[in-house]
């Protein structure tokens, strides 16, 4: 597991892996961590400049007073020039994809690529979610899910609860085990996740799709409760230079429970780009 051993301006906690052409990886989970990515993505940095990173009020980094989407996406900024690299790839997961489309779009001249993973262009894919979320969940997992949105929760153990009792609709077939495990490998900061909730309902990128001229990889899961694939449908057809790619046998977490075929083709794709730029 990634350890993240060093510290932007600001109090970002990042780490970087390997050399070659730069990838940052930014996290979803508001209020947890990036740990969800390593192992699965540490083979990346074999070819490739791998930073991970935890978002400001997340794990090892330190609170912030402005969790707005504009402030963090100002923090994975941040850590871009703290690595030096004049050109990045982003990597999204989640709430992190819709963080890494707006740091491209707020500054474009630093990003290369975008990997949206499991991603939306708006805060529709709430409804989607909670439909889904009424025909699966257990009664259990319902009642977590209602006090993960609203002020009931007021302690980090109490969200490590939660999340670990709705963790299971994230995958499709990982063991229950597993799933059990990771969720317990996660920090939890419920003050961090009550003051990010409400930025939620104002993200909204649906009419700035068209302004994204870089090459775009959407996956999406095809069993992916948060987002579903209709979302990620709607996002590639508003980004023009976009690939959309749908896991059969997934969740929310493509790069987890099909991990081989997500590094093959991530793999592919970044190298497909760097052949153009070289060309």
């Amino acid at each position: 597991m990634a350890s993240l051993d060093r510290v932007t301006a600001t109090g970002v906690a990042y780490t970087v892996l390997g050399n070659g052409s730069t990838l940052v990886a930014v996290h979803g989970g508001p209020g947890t961590d990036h740990q969800l990515f390593s192992p699965y993505l540490d083979p990346l940095a074999d070819k490739h400049r791998l930073v991970y990173l935890d978002l400001p009020g997340h794990g090892a980094s330190q609170p912030t007073q402005d969790f707005s989407l504009t402030s963090m996406a100002a923090a994975v900024q941040e850590v871009i020039e703290a690595v030096g690299s004049t050109h990045v790839y982003l990597l999204g997961s989640s709430y992190g994809s819709f963080l890494s489309l707006l740091v491209a779009l707020l500054y474009p001249h630093k990003i290369k690529g975008l990997v949206l993973v499991g991603a939306a262009a708006s805060h529709g894919f709430r409804g989607d979610s909670l439909a889904y979320a009424k025909r699966h969940a257990s009664a259990k997992m319902l009642s977590a899910l209602e006090a993960l949105w609203n002020d009931s929760i007021k302690s980090n153990e109490d969200f490590h609860m939660a999340w670990r009792e709705i963790f299971p609709l994230y995958f499709h077939m990982l063991p229950s085990s597993e799933v059990y495990r990771l969720a317990d490998t996660l920090s939890y900061s419920i003050m961090t996740r009550k003051a990010i909730l409400p930025t939620l309902s104002t993200y909204d990128l649906r009419k700035r799709l068209s302004e994204v001229r870089i090459p775009v990889l959407i996956t999406a899961g095809r069993h992916d409760w948060i987002t579903s694939v209709r979302q990620a449908e709607g996002l590639a057809t508003g980004l023009g230079q976009s690939t959309l790619e749908v896991f059969e046998n997934t969740g929310h977490y493509p790069f987890i429970e099909e991990a081989t075929r997500f590094l093959c083709l991530l793999q592919d794709w970044l190298e497909n780009i760097e052949k153009r730029g070289s060309a």
